[in-house]
């Protein structure tokens, strides 16, 4: 390895030092960056404080409300299923909890990593403040043990950061609802951090800090952070995931390869696409890597797939238990790819986006009601089930359990009206089971459908049928719908694509985001411009690294998330992964600008590679 080493720090900032040998990763953290980094993560959480309590304050539910933040659909059902957790209900379905009395059905629609950190928080919150203490106490002195030799004044440390969690979680006990959603920001704000060391270990610390100051800035990061949903983690992980290759590749030793592997069983149990992406950095570290041996590259790369596929299949294994086969990771990919399945997103008004898609059919030849349900739902027997008047579980349909996991902010009073709406009522006043005939509910399994009929299922939530069994006829009907329709699958991949990176009808996918995801108008429309403006200039980083550092991680990450928005839905926010990628490639163009008009950083103090000529000297002689 050749390093330059020069009288002046001007020639040593020009230095060419990323090649592996001279990582300026490798070395100690300086105060400077550190100090940088924690103003950063300062202005990061006084962002996210501004969004929870001004820009979007929780409020009850209701419909096409603006200005606060409501806890409903995806983060509803995050919400009971934590809270529920946290009573011993393992992961059950919120909604048979709610509308049909209590009932604990398993359910995984959820990848259970933020269900369970959140179930932790809400179970420390109900407990008494004297337990807290002593958990914190017990937990904060394992986590001093565990720091003793890397961290000055370990145990100081961890008070520094255990007082005023239990603090908060103390206050916000009595707002179970109000301290999910802390509890679940304060999680996203460890992605600033991370990518202010990702961007550090691809190139320098001036990298890491615009890389850190963009995440906490960039609208379409940060506002994912209070939507108590699961790209709250997701973006913690994956940045997590990208720093543990980048440490993995510069140098291939067994401790980093552990670390990798845990921090991809994380990302695996976030979101599912990140099984996907574990495999394919892992075969790019076989493939990149020139050292060591392939045999060596294979060992150190199995050992990271072990550390992330024997707890996935037991966790498969235990599902498959639960449901009795037929199940995995989790469960939603089905209902997923049918929210895009029906002509209002393939060819009509809300193209590439998603909907509520509905089976329906016109009725061609005489059939039985029976029949033509079950050949429409592609559920067997659904149609039998939901009619039957002693059916267990439509029984205590609509009855409310005795103890609630609902608060009046996040309620299911929206999703009992729902219920009704969608079942609808028989003229002599009882409630309908979605089964609707020419427009009127009937439950009678004895009918017989005549041609020119128009059929239409709801699908009822409390049918009885278990999630596997529901998402797997949603995923049939999906590939049904598909498969008639190959040739317009490259264009609705295109539309869906085009909507997630603001490039098709960027107008109403902005609306869309405000009446279904929760945003504010402006939040919407600031992610978009916010990403037309970094995209450009993350190519451009992309092109400085180029054979000086690996750029083939974002690569993969970049790739992966175009599939995944293609194959299911044009939401903005399956465009997280790309936002913190650019928010690292962006940074290096932007950093060299600022090493040219600032050399030296007399505020938050020397970088590593700033300061005399004795400390360039030292540092050299470091490396």
């Amino acid at each position: 390895t050749s390093v330059i080493v020069t009288s002046t720090n001007e020639e040593l900032l020009q230095a060419e030092t990323l090649d592996r040998e001279s990582c300026p990763a490798e070395l100690p953290l300086s105060s400077g960056f550190r100090r940088g980094l924690a103003w950063i993560t300062a202005v990061g959480s006084a962002i996210v404080l501004l969004d929870l309590m001004v820009f979007r304050p929780l409020c009850p539910p209701a419909r096409g409300q603006t200005g606060c933040f409501s806890i409903g659909g995806d983060a509803a059902g995050v919400f009971v299923m934590a809270r529920l957790m946290a009573w011993g209900n393992g992961l059950a379905s919120p909604i048979a909890y709610e509308l049909a009395g209590g009932i604990s059905a398993p359910f995984v629609g959820k990848p259970p990593a933020v269900v369970t950190y959140l179930a932790g928080v809400l179970w420390l919150g109900e407990r008494p403040l004297l337990v807290r203490a002593l958990i914190f106490l017990v937990v904060g002195a394992l986590v001093a043990w565990f720091i003793r030799h890397r961290v000055a004044q370990p145990v100081r440390r961890v008070a520094e950061v255990a007082v005023p969690i239990l603090v908060v979680v103390s206050l916000l006990a009595g707002n179970p609802s109000l301290l999910a959603r802390v509890a679940l920001s304060a999680l996203a704000l460890g992605a600033i951090p991370i990518v202010g060391l990702l961007g550090r270990r691809l190139v320098d610390e001036r990298t890491g800090l615009v890389a850190a100051f963009l995440a906490a800035v960039v609208p379409a990061v940060w506002v994912n952070a209070t939507m108590m949903n699961v790209e709250t983690l997701y973006v913690v992980a994956l940045p997590l995931v990208l720093l543990a290759t980048l440490r993995a590749a510069d140098r291939p030793e067994p401790l980093r390869f552990v670390q990798l592997g845990g921090a991809m069983l994380v990302l695996s149990f976030t979101r599912l696409e990140g099984v996907a992406l574990a495999a394919l950095l892992l075969a790019g570290l076989v493939m990149a890597a020139r050292t060591p041996s392939l045999g060596r590259r294979l060992l150190l790369a199995g050992l990271s797939l072990a550390i992330v596929a024997v707890p996935l299949v037991g966790w498969s294994a235990l599902n498959n238990a639960r449901f009795k086969g037929g199940t995995g990771v989790s469960i939603g990919g089905g209902s997923v790819l049918w929210s895009g399945a029906c002509d209002k997103v393939t060819y009509g008004e809300f193209k590439g986006f998603w909907t509520l898609c509905t089976p329906e059919t016109t009725i061609s030849e005489r059939i039985p009601l029976t029949e033509a349900v079950d050949d429409l739902v592609l559920v067997p027997g659904y149609a039998e089930a939901v009619m039957d008047p002693d059916n267990p579980v439509l029984s205590h349909a609509m009855e409310r359990p005795e103890r609630t996991a609902t608060t009046p902010v996040a309620s299911v009073e929206l999703v009992r009206a729902e219920y009704d709406k969608l079942s609808g009522f028989l003229p002599d006043g009882s409630r309908g089971v979605g089964i609707w005939v020419d427009d009127k509910p009937v439950v009678d399994p004895d009918l017989i459908l005549e041609p020119g009929q128009h059929l239409l299922v709801h699908a009822n939530p409390v049918s009885g049928f278990s999630e596997v069994e529901l998402d797997a006829g949603a995923t049939a009907r999906a590939l049904r719908y598909y498969g008639e329709r190959m040739d317009d699958l490259p264009l609705l991949g295109a539309a869906r694509v085009g909507r997630a990176m603001g490039v098709y009808r960027p107008n109403q996918t902005a609306q869309l985001e405000t009446l279904v995801e929760g945003r504010e108008s402006w939040q919407a429309w600031a992610g978009v411009i916010s990403w037309w403006v970094m995209a450009p200039v993350a190519v451009l980083g992309a092109v400085q690294l180029r054979g000086r550092r690996p750029i083939w991680p974002f690569a993969a990450v970049t790739v992966l998330v175009v599939l995944v928005i293609a194959a299911s839905l044009g939401i903005p926010r399956y465009r997280l992964g790309l936002d913190v990628v650019a928010c690292v490639l962006v940074a290096v163009p932007l950093a060299r600008w600022w090493s040219r008009r600032q050399p030296t950083l007399s505020v938050l103090g020397p970088l590593q590679g700033e300061g005399t000529d004795d400390d360039a000297n030292e540092t050299v002689r470091d490396r």
